[in-house]
């Protein structure tokens, strides 16, 4: 639901920054409202840092544009355009007296896509609800390999009598991989979610099934969700049994480990999950839930360094995406969330794993067993804003070849920034990254910069 207080306006923000290891930024974004209430906005984002390493640097530059289009008064449409660029060089294991060319190291991604998506605006006699979601995205790892995806998104609800809804939600994802100078890999699925959404009071049940057809193959997988608010608390429990599909491509792979070499296939990650949940509202300031899920993962990527075919001193230490056939896991995962003041607020998760059972791999290759964040939001005064946020993990295992695996150290990160109104259209901004200045690894041979410190000025125009 929109808010009827909230007025956008024509606004500009510059930004830029400097700091230690050549630490350089610049921001822009523009937003824009026509005379028909449509909203446009463009953003433009460039970064760069560089480490003690000869080689040990690398540059994000991105631009994006988000259009906000009212078709008429029912409907409008929200669109997204994007181009990223991500270029960095495998430093992990090269000499420093390396003399070689950037070009041996060099691990660029490119990323170019578009997001459509209908919106209807909802009203108490809305019977059929709908909100179809188009997205396109290219991605290409430089000198590796290319992909080309296509998904297709919507939730399709109808209401019925008694306070019931009938889900039919729809959802089709494709990928076109292209490994360089090899066949090309085809991945799909199409599933649709046919439920019945029963509500009584303080229940909501949710019973149905997801015929599946992946990549030509039928499954049939149920679809079991509960809700249930406990009578005279503000417990609320929840729990099901649904199965996932992930159409694995090489943006997602590249998020998760930068120094990925590009997989001879990809695959279809495949998540069966029972799960049972709490949420509590302790009150208007403290909110926490804790989940418990067992989960059925098949073909889930794994990352370890590459053993074959792999000269680091000549190009860098690389990492194989490996697919597990099949992995059950326990996972816990907690929110706690404090609201101390309108001012002041503190948010905290923890996720934890631990593998029962894994087919295939010695080991959950990369995969980090305990996380920790928490995150510390206070606006001191109308000029005057602080934050601050800290991570806890432990060591993923990892394989270095003919070794025994091992684990990495376990690393607490701890990050600050704050930023000072000056005028009414120029604020001073600082930012603080590893303040305790850990030698942590978060993957094997790819040692992490000391305390980087970066500050500048930001300008706002609002019209």
């Amino acid at each position: 639901k929109k808010d009827s207080l909230y007025k956008i306006n024509n606004t500009t923000n510059l930004k830029v920054g400097m700091g230690n290891y050549e630490n350089q930024l610049f921001s822009a974004q523009t937003t824009l409202v026509d005379n028909n209430s449509n909203t446009h906005s463009i953003a433009i984002l460039n970064e760069s840092i560089a480490g003690p390493h000869p080689i040990q640097k690398w540059k994000d530059f991105g631009i994006k544009y988000i259009g906000d289009i009212h078709v008429n008064n029912q409907n409008k449409i929200n669109s997204q355009l994007f181009f990223n660029q991500s270029s960095r060089y495998r430093y992990g294991l090269v000499p420093d007296t390396t003399k070689l060319p950037l070009s041996n190291f060099e691990q660029k991604l490119t990323t170019i896509g578009a997001n459509i998506s209908l919106v209807k605006f909802m009203n108490e006699k809305s019977n059929f609800i709908y909100a179809p979601l188009l997205k396109f995205n290219h991605s290409n790892l430089f000198q590796q390999a290319n992909d080309i995806s296509i998904d297709l998104t919507s939730p399709i609800i109808v209401k019925l009598k008694n306070n019931s809804n009938l889900h039919m939600d729809f959802n089709y994802s494709f990928n076109q991989y292209n490994l360089y100078d090899k066949q090309s890999n085809n991945n799909y699925f199409l599933q649709m979610d046919p439920s019945l959404e029963v509500k009584k009071k303080q229940l909501k049940l949710i019973m149905g099934v997801r015929p599946s057809l992946v990549n030509g193959s039928f499954y049939l997988y149920p679809k079991f969700e509960l809700a249930k608010h406990l009578k005279d608390t503000n417990y609320v429990i929840q729990a099901g049994w649904k199965t996932i599909l992930n159409n694995n491509s090489i943006t997602q792979l590249f998020t998760q480990n930068h120094w990925i070499t590009a997989p001879t296939n990809l695959a279809i990650t495949t998540n069966e999950s029972k799960y049972v949940q709490l949420n509590v509202s302790a009150n208007k300031r403290l909110q926490y839930s804790f989940n418990l899920a067992l989960n059925d993962y098949r073909d889930l990527p794994f990352f370890n360094q590459t053993k074959l075919m792999n000269n680091p001193m000549q190009e860098g230490l690389k990492f194989d995406v490996l697919f597990e056939k099949r992995a059950i896991a326990i996972e816990l995962k907690g929110d706690f969330r404090y609201q101390f003041s309108d001012k002041l607020l503190w948010k905290n998760h923890f996720k934890y794993i631990q593998f029962n059972l894994i087919r295939e791999n010695e080991q959950a290759w990369g995969i980090l067993p305990l996380e920790l964040n928490s995150q510390f939001n206070w606006n001191m005064s109308k000029k005057l804003n602080f934050d601050a946020a800290a991570q806890f993990w432990t060591g993923s295992k990892t394989n270095s070849g003919n070794a025994a695996s091992y684990q990495l150290n376990n690393t607490f990160v701890l990050n600050a920034g704050m930023q000072y109104e000056l005028t009414k259209n120029w604020s001073f901004w600082a930012k603080g990254d590893n303040l305790l200045n850990q030698q942590y690894q978060r993957w094997a041979n790819y040692p992490s910069l000391g305390i980087q410190f970066i500050a500048g000025i930001q300008y706002k125009f609002i019209k």
